[in-house]
């Protein structure tokens, strides 16, 4: 990454929050998940969500009744990722997570766009995507943590991830 890059996330206030980092990594993330996963080919876009750790992330998956850890099999084994990625495959009613830890972040990639909803309220505050600070106080509402990545993580993963020369 270059210096401005880094000055331009010093200088925009946004650190802790989901800001345009947090966005364009994500989105890097689920276009690497989907060219190393050629046993996923389904018509469906890969949904990621990035954790300060892969430890916030496993807590979100342990807080989502039914998940639980599943070994990967010839069925669903990925092509082998890159060295700093560790991937774990997690299933609940068919629906596959996988739980990922680049060390110093953690990620959650699915397929399913309401797994994906759910898992965002419990990692961003009890918000839902694209909803903002709005606070939802139906029966349907999650009370979430602060599991958020910062944007200099989210610039540093965007670092790997471009510096990986199968993304």
């Amino acid at each position: 990454m270059n210096r401005e890059l880094y000055e331009k996330v010093l200088f925009s206030g946004i650190w802790g929050t989901c800001g345009p980092m947090e966005d364009q990594a994500c989105q890097r993330l689920s276009k690497a998940v989907s060219r190393l996963l050629p046993f996923l080919d389904e018509d469906q876009p890969f949904y990621s969500l990035l954790t300060y750790a892969a430890s916030a992330a496993r807590q979100i998956l342990e807080l989502y009744s039914g998940m639980t850890e599943k070994p990967v099999t010839p069925k669903t084994e990925p092509v082998p990722l890159p060295a700093q990625w560790k991937a774990q495959a997690w299933e609940a009613d068919g629906k596959l997570v996988l739980l990922m830890d680049f060390g110093f972040a953690g990620a959650l990639v699915t397929r399913d766009p309401e797994l994906y909803q759910t898992f965002y309220a419990l990692h961003h505050c009890g918000h839902r995507p694209g909803i903002g600070a709005t606070v939802d106080l139906s029966e349907e509402s999650i009370l979430g943590g602060d599991m958020r990545i910062t944007e200099w993580q989210a610039l540093a993963l965007l670092d790997l991830l471009s510096s990986d020369s199968s993304t």
